[in-house]
């Protein structure tokens, strides 16, 4: 059975997106709760969740050093099941998931009244593979 994407929070899903690939910090900002919660992660490759304003800084300072090639949408399958997962430059930013494994990382977004109040690291989707290739 297919899970989609829950029509109010498309254009949510969509906004992001744009914000992301043009690189507008305001727009990106409008998009998130004030009082959600963010992954992100430091010089050790550590996972931490904080707030809006620490989140904008980060994902600016990551944004600034990379360019936005593609975009992709998929599914949480595991801990948010059926919640939005947006994969950048096939998976690669904001960080590039180092796990033989699971060599794709997504933002899962959880959605409440159009702003975004969760963003999480994702690896595991509904619709994608996330494997490792033995011939990559």
């Amino acid at each position: 059975m297919e899970v989609k994407i829950r029509e109010k929070e498309k254009d949510t899903v969509a906004d992001f997106i744009f914000a992301v690939e043009t690189k507008n910090m305001i727009t990106l900002a409008n998009l998130l709760s004030e009082g959600g919660e963010f992954e992100i992660d430091d010089e050790k490759r550590e996972s931490h969740e904080v707030g809006k304003y620490q989140f904008l800084a980060w994902f600016e300072k990551k944004l600034k050093k990379t360019t936005i090639r593609n975009s992709s949408t998929d599914q949480c399958l595991r801990c948010q099941i059926g919640n939005p997962v947006v994969f950048f430059n096939n998976g690669e930013f904001p960080k590039k998931n180092l796990s033989f494994e699971r060599p794709r990382m997504g933002l899962m977004l959880e959605i409440n009244n159009g702003k975004i109040a969760l963003i999480q690291f994702c690896y595991t989707f509904l619709h994608s593979k996330n494997e490792r290739r033995c011939d990559a």
